[in-house]
């Protein structure tokens, strides 16, 4: 099966070997003048470890106000409304890397090498 090189800026740090899927997704939010904007973030999926259970997911995913330092800002484990899938990647990890980025703020990236399973595109 085809290797597929996925990088997110999110923190997944997937053991080699276990079965993952990937999936990105579109949405509307209002936009600065009120008005709904299509909302696409190509590197923030939700990526879930299907061996162990675990779901890895971008802020945004689930929360649909701002970002306070100072408390928990995610407490559901529930979409927020109007995602619609865009596509789902589903696959053997071959390879991880997670690296912490410190420039003008802390950020986390994941570099995942998946082997596909066929169908694994929608």
């Amino acid at each position: 099966m085809p290797l597929r090189t996925l990088h997110l800026l999110l923190c997944a740090p997937v053991p080699v070997g276990h079965r993952v899927e990937v999936s990105f997704y579109v949405g509307q939010e209002r936009g600065p003048f009120g008005n709904m904007v299509q909302v696409n973030r190509p590197l923030e999926p939700i990526v879930v470890d299907l061996d162990a259970g675990v779901r890895y997911a971008a802020h945004w995913l689930l929360h649909q106000g701002g970002v306070n330092h100072d408390t928990v800002n995610v407490t559901t484990d529930k979409l927020r409304a109007g995602l619609q899938v865009a596509e789902t990647v589903t696959g053997r990890v071959r390879q991880c890397q997670v690296v912490t980025v410190n420039s003008t703020g802390v950020s986390i990236e994941t570099t995942l090498v998946i082997e596909t399973e066929g169908g694994a595109y929608r």
